[in-house]
């Protein structure tokens, strides 16, 4: 539990899987679900998120087979890093 100016508030954690992400940027793969975790990913103070070590790997391999431009596989990766995982 973390407290926040006296105020106890109980932080989570979760991994985001590759596969969830690549949702992000594939608009066939889109789902509600993945697109919440994202939205949790992007502003939640309750949670912390971490990613398997083969996370960036994956994510380069998943978009490639599903992006041909080489500027939108690198706008993707650039963007998950930016997000606190």
């Amino acid at each position: 539990m973390i407290g926040v100016r006296g105020t106890p508030r109980v932080v989570t954690s979760a991994v985001v899987d590759a596969s969830v992400a690549v949702k992000w940027f594939v608009p066939r793969e889109w789902t509600e679900e993945a697109q919440a975790v994202l939205e949790s990913v992007a502003t939640s103070r309750d949670h912390r998120f971490f990613v398997p070590e083969v996370f960036f790997a994956e994510m380069l391999s998943a978009l490639k087979r599903s992006r041909d431009e080489v500027e939108e596989i690198h706008a993707a990766l650039k963007a998950v890093s930016e997000l606190p995982l």
